[in-house]
């Protein structure tokens, strides 16, 4: 089943969080999470890293350009081993570069979950009213229409 909707979690002092209710069957048994655009974190199935990383399997060792974005890109992407109470560990790298502090709001995207700063999420949150959104909806309905 997928997740979708956002969660609101507090690190504990060991920087561990749970991931939200039904994150096992979309996630799978090898879950990984890794460094996305605009401030969020992506936790997702390794199988679909894959898929959104395919140019990475065959890497091209001498081209300078390529390897500079792999490494940024592999440099933070951790596996996930959720304990027993179903909590992760979030890495002090993620945590340091992406400015968490002690509050993260994950947001289901079906097949992926996003993991935000807290502090930035509602950030967004107050730049988006009901005319915003609805324009962005109006613009995605017209895309997929097109």
């Amino acid at each position: 089943m997928p997740v979708i909707g956002s969660y609101r979690y507090s690190l504990d002092d060991k920087h561990r969080v749970r991931l939200p209710q039904r994150s096992n069957e979309t996630l799978g048994a090898t879950p990984v999470m890794s460094a996305g655009v605009g401030g969020r974190v992506n936790i997702m199935s390794f199988e679909m890293f894959l898929k959104q990383h395919p140019q990475f399997e065959n890497p091209d060792l001498y081209n300078e350009e390529k390897q500079d974005v792999s490494t940024e890109l592999f440099d933070k992407v951790f596996w996930l081993e959720p304990d027993s109470q179903g909590r992760v560990v979030i890495p002090q790298k993620i945590i340091d570069f992406f400015g968490i502090e002690n509050e993260v709001v994950f947001v289901g995207k079906l097949s992926y979950i996003e993991m935000w700063p807290a502090k930035d999420y509602d950030a967004r949150e107050e730049l988006i009213n009901k005319n915003n959104l609805s324009v962005m909806l109006k613009k995605l309905s017209e895309e997929l229409n097109a």
